[in-house]
């Protein structure tokens, strides 16, 4: 698992911009909290670069959350630093989530807006199965010469009697001549599931393995994750750190690890880490160090800082610049807090939505639905959040967006956002109009 995101560094060089948002992912994702308290959530993260003593905006991800499920995230705007004019370039890259009933993530697709046109980059969906966890995820790459979709990894996970967990997978190498192999990941754990090293082996053909890699892990005194919570993490964040993060985290309070490679005849260190957490229990830093056949030098470090609530406030990026550590990133992150209460104790909407065909190219049929008989109010917003087209009509009855605005002039191929209110009910869903 912990090269899994490796080869898809070079399918994401359009997008590595994305790489970073909700690091601290286990913060707000996985500890999920107490019905009719008030939690946090992330309302806005701005990386920065080190540009001699000053720091320079480099990027700005803010996330838009469901007006139902008030920690859950529709969609990831990324908006890019336009250093000659020293603002903000709004939404130059879009990434949309879908869930199923259970709340995992079905669908993340990352679109780059291009001079307005949105042009698909991206696209991974799962399956789960009746336990909720995550059993598949498929990952694409869109075909820029002929349209579609081109498949570039998969992922199976096999859950063993005892609580056990195998992971396979194949993936399609970017190189100058393509490539593809398989690999497997099983991995060592104590009585509870808790695990303590991960062995993987690679094959050209699914038939011939070799080994690949090792990783051991180390955990505090205080850490008490189980083999479930792993299955857990996985299943609610796997579908995010694949496509909106660099780095596949584990859980858990990890002190220290490290990673071996195979040479062909003996594990052979490659690099290790050491991590340090407070009094509280919060990561306060992360130190990699690689190995050059001899020697252990620095590879990297973060610091971590936080705010009076126990938020993470800003973290600090260190690189080696010959073996000295240097300051070369920053995050900072914004906090706003929203009522947990309806996380698991608001039913699925009353208010229904139905939009078909979408993607669509002329028109596409409307419906919302529900048991009240007052009047729905339609709203169709583009990417600015700017209201474009707007309907009322009666549940279950169907209304035709021809793709113009209030004005009749035609809008042009992109996504659009649909809005429907029934008193203090609302859906939403978005809309693919295509060329």
């Amino acid at each position: 698992m912990k090269k899994l995101i490796a080869p898809f560094l070079f399918l994401l060089i359009p997008v590595i911009v994305f790489a970073g948002a909700f690091d601290g992912l286990s913060k707000f994702q996985y500890n999920r909290v107490n019905p009719a308290s008030r939690a946090w959530r992330m309302s806005q993260q701005i990386q920065s670069y080190a540009d001699g003593s000053q720091w320079i905006p480099e990027m700005r991800i803010n996330p838009f959350y469901n007006e139902t499920y008030h920690a859950r995230v529709d969609s990831l705007h990324m908006d890019s630093w336009d250093v000659e004019t020293g603002e903000w370039i709004p939404s130059v890259m879009v990434s949309y989530l879908e869930y199923n009933a259970a709340g995992r993530i079905t669908s993340n697709e990352i679109y780059l807006n291009y001079f307005g046109n949105l042009i698909p980059m991206m696209k991974l969906n799962a399956t789960f199965d009746n336990q909720s966890r995550i059993t598949h995820m498929y990952m694409y790459s869109s075909d820029m010469e002929n349209g579609g979709w081109i498949s570039s990894f998969r992922l199976h996970l096999s859950y063993l009697t005892g609580g056990g967990v195998e992971v396979y997978g194949w993936e399609e190498d970017e190189q100058p001549v393509r490539l593809s192999h398989y690999f497997h990941s099983t991995f060592v754990t104590e009585a509870n599931g808790r695990i303590l090293e991960e062995h993987s082996s690679s094959s050209p053909d699914s038939t011939n393995w070799v080994n690949d890699y090792k990783q051991i892990y180390q955990y505090h005194a205080q850490d008490n994750t189980t083999g479930a919570d792993f299955i857990e993490y996985m299943s609610q964040n796997l579908p995010w750190m694949m496509m909106n993060d660099n780095n596949f985290i584990f859980p858990g309070l990890i002190t220290h690890w490290d990673s071996f490679y195979w040479n062909g005849s003996g594990w052979i260190p490659e690099d290790r880490a050491d991590i340090t957490y407070n009094a509280e229990l919060l990561k306060i830093m992360h130190y990699e160090e690689y190995y050059n056949g001899e020697v252990w030098y620095p590879e990297n470090r973060r610091n971590y800082f936080y705010d009076d609530n126990n938020n993470l406030s800003y973290e600090i990026e260190q690189e080696n610049n010959f073996d000295i550590l240097v300051d070369s990133g920053r995050v900072d992150y914004s906090w706003q807090q929203y009522t947990a209460i309806n996380e698991d104790l608001i039913p699925a909407t009353q208010l229904s939505l139905i939009a078909y065909p979408s993607p669509f190219k002329d028109e596409i049929s409307i419906m919302a639905d529900s048991k009240e008989i007052s009047p729905i109010t339609m709203g169709i917003y583009n990417l600015r959040g700017q209201l474009i087209r707007q309907y009322l009509s009666q549940p279950g009855q169907a209304v035709i967006w021809n793709g113009s605005d209030q004005g009749g002039n035609a809008c042009p191929a992109g996504i659009y956002f649909l809005k429907v209110n029934q008193g203090s009910a609302t859906n939403s869903t978005k809309l693919i109009k295509i060329k």
